[in-house]
């Protein structure tokens, strides 16, 4: 059972970061033990903290809300378990204004998480371009823009979302644009094969992002 928050919260305030963001254990804990775990983590740092709810390690909406009720510093819930739009939609209702909700799973759904009331996305680090216009063209009221913004990466933001390679996929568009050397990554991740990278490079190429440094 998860009594005690990690040790990774020790020293949390004093560092550079303004939020706090928790994933449970793996799938296998029920919903007593999440509650413990994040109630510890509560009581022990003061920054917000950030729900992580994903396929592997899920939050129900209303357990989520009801953490943010309870906990002052349980602010905010970060739901990618699929499918995101409707559990974005009942986690917005459920929380009724304790719980400010984001959208997760790469982004790939993010306006329809928009439309049921997310204030934005926590997607992948390597195409910006995706996220920062689809986001200022839906808040200023432009919905079929933002929809049409994020439609052209569709093909790369199906590639990312690939489990086993999707951290060597990132990390190669990333090499691309000047932030790493190289895109190697450990265990339990694969590496794509040689096609699979060249596709990559092609749509990266298309969407005139290898010539955007970072």
């Amino acid at each position: 059972m998860i009594r005690r928050p990690p040790r990774s919260t020790q020293g949390v305030s004093s560092a550079a970061s303004d939020v706090y963001k928790r994933q449970i254990p793996p799938i296998g804990v029920s919903e007593y033990e999440i509650r413990s775990h994040y109630e510890s983590i509560s009581k022990s740092v003061e920054l917000p903290i950030f729900i992580q709810d994903v396929d592997v390690a899920p939050v129900a909406p209303a357990l989520a809300a009801q953490l943010a009720k309870d906990n002052e510093n349980i602010c905010y819930a970060k739901v990618e378990t699929l499918p995101t739009p409707p559990r974005v939609s009942e986690a917005v209702i459920k929380g009724e204004g304790n719980l400010i909700v984001f959208g997760g799973a790469g982004g790939s759904f993010l306006v329809e998480e928009l439309l049921r009331g997310a204030v934005g996305t926590m997607p992948w680090v390597s195409i910006p371009e995706a996220y920062r216009k689809t986001l200022d063209l839906f808040f200023t009221g432009h919905t079929e823009d933002a929809r049409s913004n994020i439609n052209q990466f569709e093909p790369i933001l199906r590639t990312l979302a690939q489990p086993q390679v999707c951290f060597s996929f990132t990390k190669e568009i990333l090499k691309m644009r000047g932030v790493f050397k190289n895109s190697k990554v450990r265990k339990p991740y694969d590496i794509p094969d040689e096609a699979a990278f060249i596709e990559l490079h092609r749509m990266v190429d298309e969407l005139g992002l290898s010539n955007h440094k970072f």
